[in-house]
C-alpha cells in the first residue's frame, strides 16, 4: 500500500469518526488522569496556614463562625463544608481533604464542559475543559485544599450563566441561589455577579429579571456593610489598566501553556507570549464582531474579567494579578470568552485532531508546572507536620503563647502552640511521630529542631541563671584538639597546628539538665541539632566568659547534641561544677 492511499485511508477514517460521541467517556478519563496526577502530586502535603487558622476559629457555633470575614472575603460556603470534614474525619490526616478537593475540581471541569458544549461541540468543549483541568498557572487553586473557596465561585458563576440561557422560572430561581452562593464562597463572586449582571441587562432587557441579580447582592451588600469595612484604595486606580492587560496576557498564556510559571517564579515567560497572543486574541474579536456574533455574552465575561481585574489592583487582600490563584480565575474567563467566539464556527474532523494534538502538547507542558507545584506543597507539608511534631513532644511543658514559628508563611500567618494543642485534642493530629521524625527529610528534621528551640527545649542562658545540674557532658567528638575529663568537666585544647587560628569544635550529648560553658581567649560559637543533621546556632559565648546550655526533657528520648566552636580553649562542665 502506498503512502497516498494509506494517507487517504487515514482522512476517510478520521472523517467517518465521530469525535463528539467519545466527548463524555474523554471527559470522564481527562477527570480521573487529573484527579490521580494531583493526588500524587500532593502526597504528603498538610494543612496550610490558612487551614489552621480555620482550625482554630471557625469550630464554634455562633453566627460570627460563619459569617466573619476571612481576609476580606465571605467564606460561608466553604467553612460550613470544612465543618463537615471536621466532623467526618477529623484532621488527623490529610487524605480526605486532597479527596474533597479532586470531586470539586472536577465538579467544575463538568459545569465549563456542559457551558462549552452547547457552543462549539462536545469533543471541542472537552479539549477546553481539559486545558483547565491540567491548568499549570493555577496550580494553587486545584492542588490546595483550602482553595475550593475559588473553584466553587467559579464553578457557581458559571452554571448559573448555563441556568440563565433557558430563560425559564425554575432556571432562573436557581440562577439565583448560585449566585448567592458564589458570593458567599470568595469575592470571586462579586465580578462574576457584575458579569452576569450586565447579561442579564443586556438579555433580558426588562426590570422585572433584575431580581435574579439585585436579590444576592443586596445580600452580600447587607453583610458588607454589617462585617466587612472598606479596604478599597482609590490611588491604585491608576494602574488598573496596565494590571487588566497583564492579568489577560497572562491568563491567555497560561491557558495556552506558555507561562512558564513555577511557585518561585509566577510571571515566567507570560508576558513573552502572552503580548502576541493577546494582540492575536483582540483581532479575532474585530473579526468575529464584523462577521455578526452575537456579542452579549463575550460583553458579559469581559465585564466579569474587567471587575476581577480591578479588584486585584483596588483591594489590599488581592495581590498580584500573576499569582497563581487569581490565574485559575483569569484562565476561565478568557477561556469561555474563547468559546463564545468560536461558537457557530463549524470545526473539520482534521481541524479537531490538530487542535486535539496541541491539547496534549499544553497539557504535558502544564503537568511540568504542576510537578513544580506539587514539590512546594510536599515540602510546605513536610515542614508542617514535623513542626506539629516537635510541639506535640512538648505537650504540657511548652508556653501556650508560644507561635509555631516553622509553619510556612511565618509571621503573616501565626499559629501558636495553644491553638493548636487545643485543636488536636479536639480533632486529631497529623503530626509527625518520633519515628516519622526520625526519618524524615532533613528540611524538616531542621523545622522540628527549630521549633523545639523555639518552644524553649534547648536555650543558652547567662551563667548566673538558676539551673537544676546534670551529669558529665558526654563528648561525641573533638576536631582539632583533645579532650581532657576531670569530675563534672570535659576541657578541651586545641592541637598546636591550629593556634594559628582554624577553628576547633568539640561535640557534647545532653539528654537533659544543663552544662555550664567557660571560654578561654576567645569567644565561642555554640550550635545544637537533634533530628536534624546539621546544626543550627544558639548563640555565642564571649571571651573569658561563660554561659550555660539549658536542655529540657520531653516525650522523646532523643538527646541533643551540642558544638562548641572556637579558636582557644573551652571548658564544658555540668551546672554548677568546675
Amino acid at each position: 500500500m502506498t503512502t497516498t492511499s494509506v494517507r487517504r485511508h487515514a482522512e476517510l477514517a478520521l472523517a467517518e469518526l465521530d469525535l463528539d460521541r467519545l466527548a463524555l467517556p474523554g471527559l470522564a478519563i481527562a477527570a480521573l488522569a487529573s484527579g490521580l496526577l494531583i493526588y500524587h502530586l500532593t502526597r504528603g502535603s498538610s494543612f496550610s496556614p490558612d487551614d489552621w487558622i480555620w482550625i482554630d476559629t471557625r469550630r464554634g457555633d455562633s453566627v460570627g463562625t460563619f459569617l466573619s470575614p476571612y481576609n476580606g472575603h465571605l467564606s460561608l460556603v466553604p467553612i460550613a463544608i470544612y465543618r463537615l470534614m471536621f466532623a467526618l474525619f477529623g484532621i488527623g490526616s490529610f487524605a480526605p481533604y486532597r479527596v474533597l478537593l479532586l470531586v470539586i475540581a472536577s465538579a467544575a471541569g463538568v459545569v465549563l464542559f456542559e457551558y462549552s458544549r452547547h457552543r462549539i461541540g462536545a469533543f471541542c468543549a472537552l479539549l477546553v475543559t481539559t486545558l483547565l483541568l491540567f491548568l499549570g498557572p493555577g496550580w494553587n487553586d486545584i492542588m490546595q485544599p483550602f482553595q475550593i473557596a475559588w473553584l466553587l465561585a467559579v464553578a457557581a458563576g458559571v452554571l448559573a450563566l448555563s441556568l440563565l440561557d433557558r430563560r425559564r422560572t425554575a432556571t432562573d430561581v436557581s440562577a439565583c441561589v448560585l449566585i448567592l452562593i458564589s458570593l458567599s464562597s470568595t469575592s470571586v463572586g462579586v465580578a462574576l455577579a457584575v458579569g452576569i449582571a450586565v447579561d442579564v441587562a443586556l438579555s433580558r432587557r426588562r426590570w422585572r429579571d433584575a431580581w435574579i441579580v439585585a436579590v444576592p447582592l443586596a445580600l452580600y451588600a447587607g453583610w458588607a456593610v454589617h462585617y466587612h469595612p472598606s479596604e478599597i484604595h482609590l490611588s491604585a486606580l491608576t494602574s488598573a489598566p496596565i494590571n487588566l492587560v497583564q492579568t489577560t496576557t497572562a491568563g491567555v498564556a497560561g491557558l495556552l501553556g506558555l507561562s512558564g510559571v513555577t511557585p518561585a517564579d509566577v510571571t515566567g515567560v507570560s508576558l513573552t507570549f502572552g503580548v502576541p497572543l493577546l494582540a492575536f486574541a483582540v483581532a479575532a474579536v474585530i473579526l468575529r464582531t464584523a462577521s455578526g456574533l452575537h456579542y452579549t455574552r463575550c460583553l458579559s465575561l469581559a465585564a466579569a474579567l474587567v471587575t476581577f481585574s480591578l479588584l486585584t489592583t483596588l483591594v489590599r487582600y488581592f495581590q498580584s494579578p500573576f499569582s497563581s490563584r487569581y490565574m485559575y480565575v483569569t484562565c476561565v474567563l478568557v477561556a469561555l470568552i474563547a468559546v463564545e467566539l468560536a461558537s457557530g464556527i463549524t470545526v473539520s474532523r482534521r481541524a479537531q485532531a490538530a487542535l486535539g494534538a496541541l491539547t496534549v502538547i499544553v497539557v504535558v507542558a502544564n503537568i511540568a508546572v504542576l510537578r513544580s507545584g506539587g514539590s512546594s506543597f510536599r515540602q510546605a507539608g513536610a515542614q508542617t507536620d514535623a513542626t506539629l511534631g516537635a510541639v506535640q513532644l512538648d505537650r504540657g511543658r511548652v508556653d501556650p503563647r508560644t507561635p509555631l514559628t516553622q509553619l510556612p508563611l511565618y509571621p503573616i500567618t501565626v499559629v501558636t502552640a495553644g491553638q493548636y494543642l487545643t485543636a488536636a485534642h479536639a480533632l486529631g493530629s497529623p503530626a509527625d511521630t518520633t519515628e516519622q521524625l526520625l526519618h524524615a527529610g532533613p528540611a524538616a528534621q531542621a523545622s522540628a529542631d527549630a521549633q523545639l528551640t523555639a518552644d524553649g527545649d534547648i536555650a543558652l542562658v547567662p551563667a548566673t541563671a538558676a539551673v537544676a545540674g546534670s551529669g558529665a557532658p558526654a563528648v561525641v567528638s573533638a576536631a582539632g584538639g583533645t579532650v581532657a575529663r576531670s569530675g563534672g568537666c570535659a576541657t578541651f585544647t586545641p592541637a598546636a597546628s591550629s593556634s594559628s587560628g582554624a577553628t576547633s569544635t568539640i561535640t557534647v550529648r545532653v539528654s537533659a539538665g544543663a552544662i555550664r560553658i567557660s571560654t578561654g581567649r576567645a569567644p565561642a560559637t555554640i550550635a545544637a541539632r537533634r533530628f536534624a543533621p546539621s546544626f543550627a546556632a544558639l548563640g555565642t559565648v564571649r571571651a573569658r566568659g561563660a554561659a550555660v546550655v539549658s536542655v529540657r526533657g520531653d516525650a522523646a528520648p532523643e538527646p541533643w547534641y551540642i558544638q562548641l566552636a572556637t579558636v582557644a580553649g573551652i571548658r564544658a562542665c555540668r551546672a554548677g561544677a568546675g
